[in-house]
């Protein structure tokens, strides 16, 4: 049985590139991609410079 990929998994496709992009450039933010998605498509991590003690 042949498998399409449909317009909303491709739509959500694009706005997840979108959103890793933005959140890099503008919210100063690392996404990391969840293997299981429950709803929850990304956790990300504060970017900044590390504390120096």
């Amino acid at each position: 049985m042949t498998k399409y990929r449909d317009d909303n998994q491709a739509n959500g496709e694009l706005g997840e590139s979108i959103f890793r992009v933005y959140s890099q450039q503008s919210l100063n933010l690392t996404p990391n991609k969840l293997e299981h998605d429950y709803g929850i498509d990304f956790s990300c991590q504060i970017g900044g410079e590390p504390n120096s003690r």
